[in-house]
């Protein structure tokens, strides 16, 4: 007996049933995918978290700068790079698996990690004179360690589109916490005119950011939900950052961004 051909009708519910599936599986394909990313995400900032709480216990209970020169021109994430277990350059486990980089894409809280030595501390730069003691962080649980961050790039970078650059500290005195900077390929404005001072949470897991907090938890964030309490250890409104007294003044709040800095929504 002659197999019978489908008909068009059939052929048509055929595809249509097909489509409808894909449109139902993909979404949940996509949210597990983005889920996957997430957790290995946070779990790469728990690594982090755990060799910085390594590098500070043989230091003097103290936090490592984001630069020095006098050292040997060394970020932040070099130091603790012997902490960092499996890692033997930076790299690897210091990129989220969501960024569009294969750089360091994570940034610190300038107000915790950052030092810029006394040979090139100049007043176009807007780090301190010292670096942080645990014990000047007065909440930990509540006070921002690093998060994902957007890299601004080099200014004297000749590349097209300019180069991502290694990460140090976010912008002074914090960054955004409100704007959403993730897909500004092209932003590269310098905060309150400081030279560098370009690193921006970048709000890539769907819309949010991992957070990893001084006590060593990380937590889901987004924008909005920090506050300018999570962020200052050494800068107050109104004032020049403290050990940066030829940084500009930290604005306070004028009604333009919830109750927060300004700088928070720009």
């Amino acid at each position: 007996m002659k197999p019978q051909a489908f008909t068009r009708t059939e052929l048509l519910i055929a595809l249509a049933v097909v489509a409808l599936l894909g449109a139902i599986l993909f979404p949940v394909i996509q949210i597990r995918k983005n889920g996957q990313l997430l957790a290995s995400c946070e779990s790469r900032e728990r690594q982090i978290s755990s060799a910085l709480s390594q590098y500070v216990q043989d230091n003097d209970q103290t936090y490592p700068w984001s630069y020095n020169m006098a050292e040997g021109a060394q970020n932040w994430h070099v130091l603790i790079l012997p902490y960092a277990k499996g890692s033997t350059k930076p790299g690897a486990d210091f990129t989220c698996p969501s960024a569009n980089t294969s750089a360091f894409s994570y940034s610190a809280n300038g107000q915790v990690i950052c030092l810029l030595d006394q040979e090139h501390k100049t007043p176009s730069r807007g780090c301190y004179g010292s670096v942080v003691k645990t014990s000047r962080v007065a909440n930990p649980r509540e006070t921002v360690l690093l998060a994902d961050a957007l890299l601004g790039a080099a200014p004297d970078s000749t590349l097209q589109p300019p180069a991502r650059r290694s990460a140090g500290e976010f912008a002074y005195p914090h960054p955004a916490s409100v704007k959403d900077h993730t897909d500004d390929k092209g932003w590269e404005p310098d905060w309150f005119g400081i030279p560098y001072n370009n690193h921006q949470i970048s709000w890539r897991h769907s819309g949010g950011a991992n957070v990893l907090y001084c006590d060593g938890h990380s937590k889901y964030t987004k924008p909005g939900d920090l506050k300018d309490a999570n962020w200052d250890v050494r800068c107050w409104y109104g004032q020049a950052c403290e050990g940066s007294p030829n940084s500009p003044v930290y604005p306070a709040p004028d009604g333009t961004c919830g109750g927060q800095s300004p700088i928070d929504c720009q």
